[in-house]
């Protein structure tokens, strides 16, 4: 369960610490990151105290380059995402 509510509906995908379940803080970051068995970028979210041990946990899923991970800070990409969707209406 959640210990705060997210304003943007986005939860930390980072497996907990003490236990296997997922943490679901809040997430803060934005991970976007490229999958080596697809052609696609993924995206999975981290809460602050989870940024690293998600970078940790996604390094050997991640398609080995020199800019392997893409960490933006979720309020930034939510404001450029509503500022697209007002351009574009």
């Amino acid at each position: 369960m959640p210990r705060k509510s997210s304003p943007y509906d986005a939860y930390c995908d980072s497996t907990g610490s003490s236990y296997k379940g997922k943490c679901h803080d809040p997430a803060l970051w934005v991970v976007f990151w490229a999958a080596p068995e697809s052609d696609e970028s993924k995206t999975n979210y981290a809460c602050a105290y989870h940024l690293h041990k998600l970078l940790v946990e996604l390094a050997s899923k991640a398609e080995f380059s020199r800019e392997m991970f893409r960490v933006l800070p979720l309020d930034m990409v939510m404001e450029w995402d509503s500022r697209q969707k007002t351009e574009t209406d």
